[in-house]
């Protein structure tokens, strides 16, 4: 059993397609900024936590490095040296965490490096105190402050950090933590490690999360409506668009073998849907000069059957009229079988062609002298010239060889001799040369007879055409099939015929064979 197609027209592939890739190219373009608004707020997030761990970092060096000089010594020297209360300059400082540094007292005079340190920290704190949670542990890994809102909890710590290790290092290595838990809020975490502490830096992540919520909804809520708008815009065009394709198919629907002259509308563009109607139209040209063929063949052939037909039965209704003598129904009979005889030509070359059309027309090629059958073809018109007392001459180059078939090419030629012998007036010259070329031989047949125009020559090899001299003489008979059959003749062996010609000086009939032909 045949598999059955679904029967989707065009207009609806089309916008499927359209539709399928529109979808696709939004999803992509979904998942891509998802993924770099995501990765940007992370990487910007992240940024902000190491520059704060970089600032303590400093904070921390710069104490420590008063120390090691000789200085006064700091309160975070002490802190982390353990001479002193190690939260002292944390608590001095808590007033000021996540309002910025205190100004100094009237009596201060000298203000710390730090404190320029402190105020960036500050200042940037202070736009979301409550987020940020910070933790700073000494080198053996114990926690010596932490922010306010961490209360009781702590950041986790590198247990796999050592002092010895690290002593006179002079790098810090950042380690990132996702997913940390604190009470309720889950973290991003930094883990700044050098040579005098561990900073820890923690930020909820609580923002980052609902901004990607946020775009998440917004492309839930684009996505679908872009699509539909993708889809109504591309039904729209694969309608307009298919509008021409609509025209054409009624119109096409509308010709008929009667109304051929139609033509199909052909849009004022240079795309594939004007091209399409320039070809259809040509085409459609096409059957209408072979319907017009057809109708003046089929006119012709009737003519051309019932002109001898009807002088027949005329002559015979005359000769049966009344008794005859023996001479006069010898007359008769005569007349009837000339007329016989040319009914039997046109028959015979109608069938002729007709096996041609088909493909069931066969040639037997073989290798000959050419020169040799041109000539005998020259005498034996020559004959037919004498009752005109028309001139033929030739030019024959000797040793010519070719490979061809006898019958049919002797057929074309004499064919073509004949129709220069007919259309020659009387006292005229005949002329037919042949030449051996580098690839192949060349028949010329030339005349100084009544000759042709353009439009006569553009139909010369039409079947049972011919030219209106030839139509209104009564001395030149014919059926209008002997050229089309020597032009079937001459492509039947891979050659070329072609004719020059001016009214009233004559006409050249060239034909060009190859000297080999082709027989696989």
């Amino acid at each position: 059993m045949a598999k059955l197609k679904p029967k989707i027209s065009l207009r609806w592939r089309l916008t499927i397609w359209y539709s399928t890739i529109v979808l696709l190219s939004l999803v992509a373009f979904a998942f891509f900024s998802y993924y770099w608004v995501f990765n940007e707020l992370y990487s910007n997030l992240d940024e902000s936590l190491k520059k704060i761990s970089n600032t303590l970092k400093y904070i921390i060096k710069e104490e420590a490095r008063y120390s090691e000089l000789g200085e006064e010594e700091s309160e975070l020297s002490y802190l982390l040296y353990g001479r002193k209360d190690k939260f002292n300059i944390f608590k001095k400082e808590e007033r000021s965490r996540f309002i910025g540094p205190l100004r100094p007292e009237k009596n201060e005079t000298n203000t710390s490096p730090s404190d320029v340190v402190w105020s960036a920290i500050f200042t940037h704190l202070l736009l979301n105190p409550d987020n940020y949670f910070i933790q700073i542990a000494d080198t053996n890994l114990q926690i010596i402050w932490k922010s306010k809102n961490l209360e009781a909890y702590e950041l986790p710590v590198d247990k796999t950090y050592q002092a010895g290790k690290v002593k006179n290092a002079r790098y810090s290595k950042y380690v990132y933590y996702d997913n940390v838990i604190i009470g309720k809020e889950k973290l991003r975490l930094l883990i700044n490690r050098n040579e005098y502490s561990i900073i820890t830096i923690a930020y909820t992540v609580r923002e980052v999360q609902e901004t990607l919520q946020s775009l998440f909804s917004a492309i839930l809520l684009a996505v679908p409506i872009i699509l539909l708008v993708s889809i109504a815009g591309g039904i729209a065009l694969a309608k307009m668009s298919l509008k021409p394709v609509d025209k054409m198919t009624q119109t096409a629907n509308d010709i008929t073998a009667k109304n051929l002259s139609l033509r199909i509308e052909e849009p004022d563009t240079d795309d594939e849907i004007a091209r399409l109607a320039r070809t259809l139209n040509n085409m459609i040209k096409r059957l209408e000069q072979s319907f017009l063929r057809i109708q003046q063949f089929t006119s012709d052939a009737s003519h051309e059957l019932r002109t001898p037909l009807t002088i027949l039965r005329g002559e015979i209704e005359v000769v049966l009229s009344r008794e005859r003598t023996e001479e006069e129904y010898i007359e008769v009979l005569g007349s009837a079988l000339e007329e016989v005889v040319r009914l039997s030509n046109v028959v015979e070359s109608l069938l002729q062609l007709s096996r041609a059309d088909g493909g069931h027309a066969k040639l037997s090629f073989e290798r000959g002298h050419l020169s040799t059958l041109i000539e005998d073809i020259a005498e034996d018109i020559s004959i037919i010239a004498e009752a005109k007392d028309i001139t033929i001459t030739t030019d024959i180059q000797n040793g010519v060889v070719a490979q061809y078939d006898e019958g049919k090419l002797h057929q074309a030629v004499l064919n073509v001799l004949d129709n220069a012998v007919k259309y020659t007036p009387e006292k005229g010259k005949v002329k037919v040369s042949l030449k051996d070329r580098e690839h192949y031989v060349e028949i010329k047949v030339s005349d100084n007879g009544l000759g042709m125009t353009q439009e006569e020559l553009s139909h010369i090899f039409d079947r049972f055409y011919r030219v209106d001299k030839a139509r209104s003489s009564e001395n030149i008979k014919g059926s209008g099939l002997g050229l089309s059959i020597v032009k079937w003749i001459v492509e039947a062996h891979d050659g070329k015929i072609f004719v020059e010609s001016q009214p009233k000086k004559g006409t050249n009939f060239i034909m060009m064979l190859p000297k080999s032909q082709n027989l696989s």
